[in-house]
């Protein structure tokens, strides 16, 4: 029966061979009790069988059940749980049936034992996953059709009552809809009779309605929705809002181009209902291990009134910043910080209340050149500094700086430490600088600006010759040189007619040098305790002690030539000297002889280490009680009276996440007081100390205190919460740093439910009293909580409080709201200056961040 059987398996084969296609591979095992038809061939398969079929690669397909085919319809139907897979389409049904007249395939569910349809199709091709209640698939225009179907690419889930594959990376939805909400009844999606999908692009839909729970909220004749993730070209929608000053506006609309992937722009825009608007442009560049950077540009026309009315105005203002890191190599690099604006933009034109309390625009930007192999070094610099308030502002380009760092040319590398010879322990080093700077003073009385140049150049080099006195005592002389170049200096004469000294300046080359020379020296001494109790093994108490002394000649001495001294008609002498006023500085007035000393102190415990598992001991633990306690001060035996430095304290140390810090100063010197024509008191300081005048000895002059502390609750990982991945360097070019254009673009809050609770706290208290008569005092507190309410809600506090004027500081609530696929956020600044509202509730998925309703109003007043 069985060879009988096979014999008719093998003829049927090839006719099926030379009619149909050519089928090669394995027959699966067959049953003697099997029953032939007259057309068609029954195999129980549970192997798998391979078909070229006449097309560019081999069918494979297998069923758990079974495979009928039909020569005379030249078909082939699989029945049961079914795979096949054609190069890179891979198909799962309980039902497949294959024309290969037509080449066309056709899968399906089937109803399992309890009548249900079961096993309905899953298709695969090229990575992108449909499912359907069935499939339509042409193996060699590898074009198909699903019905009732869905499917995911990247973020993004799509439904229809057919969906088409016509051409590579393009499918046709007749009924579909559009979401990112992973749920089988989404929160939210788009609907479009027509869509067509172009593949990792966008979603052209005609026409379009946005759903929310079933609810149309609105409805567009066709639209273009985004279909992938990263950066990509958009229209940036306006916040809706109101200002007390400048009415209903609409902020932040525009468009955003991703210009490739090194750059993007964003051109955006606020228009406001009482008159104004602000236009914003941010270009963004990166190109990875070269340079990136950005430029922005801004301009703001405000319109106060109606033309008809006396007091209508107009103004406007601007703003240009450039900000440029590049490494040309390991040792040249470029970095710049390039702000340029009028005095009124950020008030016209910012809601940030740091932003809006700022009084100095500052620029910079710095060309670094470290030469190869050698211990030169070179920088050229420019900076500019603008202040809103006066609007004085200076600028200095180039500075240029050499700089060779201290090294030992005398040493013997091969010869170790120990054994060096005095001389090969001198150190010597260099520094070398030019400036140019530009100074404009604004004159209020004609709105004019006075211009002022001033340039120079100085010679800084230095020695030190550190040795060792005895194994415990480093002392370490030094000396200092410098030269200044100028080109130009100041005279002084008398005006006869006012009695005043009139300042002239005096084009042309004069130099000036000055010098120091000075020993240190320095040791330390350690305090061991061993108390052993407890966990607690010893305490050890480092004590490191310095002193130094220094001379520096008084270069207003005649004998040097750099101060001059002229008298008015009453005989009042004034000394002044020639390079006044220099940007690079110059010679010093007053003979220095100091003796400096110093005392640092560190407080340490030790904890016996806890065992292992084996019982092994530990690593013991050293704990810093006290990280730093110091002390110093000076005495100047050159001075004629006041020879005694302020002594300054100061200490830190950490207990946990608890961080203190104090510091002060103390002076030895008595104040008199007496009482002026109008009450006040007036205080002068004299030449005696406080101990002279039985007033102990030490007087506090400033006493600053401060403290901050930080604690967060353990993660707790929500795994059902819908999230979306950050972009890694490789989808986003433009990481470092964030572009301002996308930065502006995305607009959203980035907050970690899973942290149960996080709270910061902060504190400082100052007390200053420079004389006895003269004191102030400031005490602030600064915290911020955040906790979760819920999974899905979190609340968060920040804000200060001036102890000292009993009043709040920017006090600032946010309510954060996880809607799955929507996020909700709201800013409340109740008080102050600046106080506003913000309501923003925006979709989750990057590709959809400008589905948003947004409100805000603010209450601040610019002028």
């Amino acid at each position: 029966m069985t060879g009988r059987l096979s014999l008719v398996l093998a003829g049927l084969l090839l006719v099926l061979q030379s009619q149909a296609q050519e089928v090669t591979g394995s027959a699966p095992a067959l049953n003697d009790s099997l029953f032939v038809p007259p057309d068609s061939l029954s195999l129980a398969a549970a192997d798998s069988a391979v078909a070229p079929a006449g097309l560019d690669t081999v069918v494979v397909y297998q069923s758990a059940d079974s495979i009928w085919f039909s020569f005379g319809t030249k078909t082939m139907d699989m029945y049961g749980p079914s795979t096949l897979t054609y190069g890179a389409v891979n198909l799962e049904a309980n039902r497949i049936n294959i024309d290969w007249t037509t080449s066309m395939l056709t899968a399906d569910g089937a109803p399992d034992s309890s009548g249900a349809t079961a096993g309905y199709p899953e298709f695969t091709d090229s990575g992108e996953e449909y499912r359907g209640t069935r499939v339509y698939y042409h193996f060699k225009t590898k074009k198909g059709r699903v019905l009732t179907g869905k499917t995911e690419m990247g973020d993004g889930f799509y439904r229809g009552d057919q969906i088409k594959k016509v051409t590579p990376g393009v499918l046709f939805v007749a009924d579909g809809i559009y979401t990112t909400c992973d749920r089988d009844e989404p929160h939210f999606h788009f609907w479009g009779e027509e869509m067509k999908l172009l593949i990792r692009d966008k979603i052209i839909a005609r026409p379009v309605v946005l759903k929310v729970n079933e609810v149309p909220v609105f409805a567009l004749p066709f639209a273009i929705l985004p279909n992938r993730t990263g950066r990509q070209s958009g229209i940036i929608p306006p916040a809706y809002g109101e200002s007390a000053i400048r009415g209903i506006f609409l902020r932040g609309g525009g468009y955003y181009w991703a210009l490739s992937d090194y750059t993007d722009l964003a051109l955006t825009g606020d228009l406001y209902s009482k008159g104004g608007y602000n236009l914003y442009s941010d270009f963004s560049y990166n190109k990875r291990y070269d340079f990136y950077g950005s430029l922005q540009a801004g301009y703001t026309k405000d319109i106060a009134g109606e033309t008809s009315d006396p007091d209508y105005s107009e103004s406007d203002g601007y703003k240009l910043y450039w900000n440029h890191h590049q490494e040309f190599n390991p040792y040249q690099q470029l970095d710049a910080n390039v702000n340029f604006s009028s005095d009124n933009y950020l008030r016209r034109t910012s809601f940030k209340p740091d932003e809006l309390v700022t009084q100095e625009i500052i620029s910079n930007a710095n060309y670094s050149h470290k030469f190869e192999d050698s211990p030169w070094s070179a920088n050229v610099g420019f900076s500019r500094n603008q202040n809103i308030i006066t609007k004085e502002y200076y600028q200095t380009f180039p500075t240029v700086q050499i700089y060779r760092q201290s090294t030992t040319p005398f040493r013997d590398p091969d010869k170790p430490a120990s054994q060096q010879s005095w001389y090969e322990r001198i150190t010597l080093g260099y520094n070398g600088f030019f400036t140019n700077r530009n100074q404009k003073v604004f004159n209020r009385t004609d709105s004019t600006y006075q211009s002022t140049m001033d340039n120079g150049i100085r010679h800084s080099p230095s020695i030190n010759i550190p040795f060792s006195l005895g194994p415990y005592v480093t002392i370490n002389p030094s000396f200092s040189y410098a030269e200044y170049w100028y080109f130009r200096t100041i005279e002084k004469k008398l005006d006869p007619t006012t009695n005043q000294f009139l300042t002239e300046k005096k084009e042309g080359f004069a130099s000036a040098r000055t010098f120091s020379t000075g020993v240190s020296a320095s040791t330390r001494l350690y305090g061991i305790i061993q108390p052993q109790f407890g966990s607690v093994t010893g305490f050890r108490h480092v004590l490191q002690p310095t002193m130094g002394f220094t001379y520096t000649p008084d270069f207003s001495d005649p004998y040097w030539g750099y101060y001059k001294t002229v008298s008015d008609t009453a005989g009042r002498q004034l000394t002044y000297s020639q390079f006044e006023g220099s940007i690079i500085g110059g010679p010093g007035r007053g003979k220095t002889q100091s003796l400096a000393f110093g005392l640092g102190n560190t407080f340490e415990m030790k904890l016996k280490g806890k065992p292992d598992e084996n019982g092994k001991a530990g690593k013991d633990e050293v704990i810093q009680l006290i990280r730093y306690l110091n002390l110093s001060s000076a005495y100047n035996f050159a001075a004629d009276s006041l020879n005694w430095s302020n002594l300054s304290v100061s200490a830190g140390t950490s207990i946990g996440s608890l961080s203190l810090q104090y510091s002060s100063s103390y002076t030895p010197y008595y104040y008199a007081t007496s009482v002026n024509a109008l009450g006040q008191p007036v205080d002068r300081l004299t030449r005696f100390t406080l101990w002279e005048k039985n007033e102990g000895i030490l007087r506090s002059v400033s006493q600053f205190f401060s403290f901050s502390y930080s604690y967060s609750a353990e993660k707790k990982k929500n795994t059902d919460r819908l999230s979306y991945q950050k972009e890694t360097d490789e989808t986003n070019p433009l990481r470092a740093p964030v572009s301002p254009a996308e930065e502006r673009r995305r607009q959203l809050r980035n907050v970690d439910f899973d942290i149960p609770w996080n709270v910061s706290l902060n504190g400082s208290y100052s007390i200053s009293t420079p004389s006895p008569s003269v004191k102030s005092k400031n005490a602030f507190v600064t915290g911020s909580l955040d906790f979760s309410l819920t999974d899905n809600w979190k609340m968060g506090f920040d804000g200060g409080y001036d102890l000292i004027n009993d009043e709040f500081t920017v006090p600032r609530i946010t309510v954060f709201r996880d809607l799955h696929c929507w996020s909700m956020d709201f800013t409340w600044v109740p008080s102050g200056s600046y106080s506003y509202y913000m309501l923003n509730i925006h979709v989750k998925a990057p590709q959809l961040q400008d589905i948003s309703v947004k409100k805000s109003e603010y209450y601040y007043d610019y002028y």
